[in-house]
């Protein structure tokens, strides 16, 4: 009896921790359902949170380059005549042919009032103008090709100054003569001229009308013919080294820092001597005035276009007892440029007596010029742009 109830209760214990092990694996079972299930549960919501911040992300800077973009200026198409043989390292404007390694042609050219209208300045592609003596100006008028159909003059001497305005450009001089300064410096630097006394009746002749009605001294001429003759035979270079460079860089539209609307320009040399600047819109260049008159080429009867305006203010002052002028063309300064009917505050520098103008706008910015033909005037520091 004592056996049989021994082994019922056996039985029961056994049964019933049974039971508790079944029941502890069902309970873990469960409890690692559950976490297997929160795992797959988070990781599914968390990767689509993540790809939506992305492509989030992706969108808005998408939007922000576009709009970047869109505000952004339009880069501005700049020419250098360093760049292309065909174009005119003087103007910007591009030929048929090669041009760019030419020596230019620097002419001194007449401009008192009686010497006026001069002849062949609608084909220069620079003309410099500064005072000279007396409050009176002169003209240099630099030509990278010269037409050999064309007539230039009234001729007149050179100025020491007007060396350092053709020299920037590696340009040959053509003269009568010159001032004792001038005849100096050309001997001090060697510098390449084609001398009008020395091939007088040759290179040069004297226009009758212009003898008869302005004066033996305004007569003066010469050829692009008789020009182009003379330096296929020169007797020094006639193009530029391999390591020379134009400093201009050309725009079709220039744009201009600091500046303001100017249609009408005055320039001012700080003497009695102006020259008034007129910008017509339906050209998109400028015509001048002085002395009461239009600038026109006598050549043609028509007005004078220039695309580009420069001033450049200095330092000048009479330097001998023949009331000679002296001016500081070295070192930096204050100026205007002007184009497109805007005129904006440049200044200027220059290393030294060979070097070229630089110009930049009040905020460093490298002046851009406009293709086309330039003018530049160097005046008193009493003088400028009104």
């Amino acid at each position: 009896m004592k056996k049989t109830f021994r082994t019922t209760l056996l039985l029961i214990l056994g049964l019933s921790l049974l039971l508790t092990l079944l029941s502890g694996c069902k309970k873990e079972e469960a409890e690692e359902s559950v976490i297997i299930e929160e795992s797959v549960t988070k990781e599914t919501v968390v990767e689509p949170v993540e790809s939506s911040q992305q492509e989030s992300k992706k969108e808005e800077s998408s939007e922000q380059k576009k709009e970047e973009s869109s505000q952004a200026p339009a880069e501005e198409e700049k020419k250098d005549p360093n760049l292309d043989p065909n174009m005119n390292p003087l103007t910007g404007e591009i030929e048929d042919h090669v041009v760019a390694n030419k020596r230019p042609i620097a002419f001194m050219i007449n401009n008192i009032w009686v010497a006026v209208p001069q002849v062949g300045v609608s084909e220069a592609d620079i003309i410099f103008e500064a005072i000279v003596e007396g409050g009176i100006t002169r003209m240099m008028c630099i030509y990278q090709e010269i037409p050999d159909d064309i007539v230039i003059g009234s001729v007149r001497s050179l100025r020491h100054n007007y060396i350092d305005f053709a020299a920037g450009y590696d340009a040959i001089i053509a003269h009568c003569g010159g001032s004792n300064l001038a005849n100096d410096a050309l001997d001090r630097r060697d510098y390449d001229d084609i001398e009008a006394i020395s091939w007088a009746g040759d290179l040069f002749y004297r226009d009758q009308w212009r003898m008869d009605n302005m004066g033996y001294e305004h007569s003066l001429m010469t050829t692009g013919e008789a020009i182009n003759g003379f330096l296929a035979d020169a007797p020094y270079r006639t193009e530029h080294e391999s390591d020379y460079r134009c400093n201009m860089v050309f725009s079709e539209d220039p744009k201009v820092s600091g500046g303001d609307v100017k249609t009408d320009v005055d320039v001012d040399f700080g003497t009695d001597k102006h020259m008034y600047f007129t910008f017509h819109a339906d050209t998109n260049d400028y015509t001048a005035m002085e002395y009461d008159e239009p600038y026109i080429d006598d050549a043609t009867d028509e007005l004078v276009h220039f695309k580009n305006i420069v001033v450049v203010r200095t330092d000048v002052w009479v330097c001998d007892d023949a009331g000679h002028q002296d001016m500081d063309l070295i070192g930096s300064g204050d100026g205007w440029f002007c184009v497109n009917g805007v005129a904006a505050p440049i200044t200027w520098s220059r290393t030294d007596e060979d070097a070229q103008f630089v110009y930049t706008y009040l905020d460093g910015t490298p002046v851009t010029f406009g293709v086309g033909r330039t003018y530049i005037a160097i005046v008193r520091d009493d003088g400028g742009l009104n």
